[in-house]
């Protein structure tokens, strides 16, 4: 399994967000898992476009845990409250 962590900035535009969740997307394509902590900003929009793609292909780094999400819905805090 290909896995790439995506960090970045908290505050983007919309432009950037855009552009985020179109990389997560092609990162998801070539077959890799988005892994993030799905903080607000950058996380998220990476997240959500790997998610998009396929939800399994994203996998969210919380301290002392790791989750998938079962929807291509991320929404900030995810981590925790999907964390099965």
């Amino acid at each position: 399994m290909k896995r790439v962590a995506c960090i970045g900035k908290k505050e983007t535009s919309p432009e950037e967000q855009n552009l985020l969740i179109k990389i997560g997307g092609w990162l998801a394509l070539q077959g890799f898992t988005v892994s993030s902590g799905n903080a607000a900003g950058s996380e998220r929009f990476f997240a959500l476009g790997a998610s998009m793609v396929n939800p399994a292909w994203w996998s969210c780094i919380c301290p002392g845990r790791a989750t998938t999400l079962s929807s291509s819905s991320v929404e900030p805090g995810d981590c925790g409250a999907r964390h099965a």
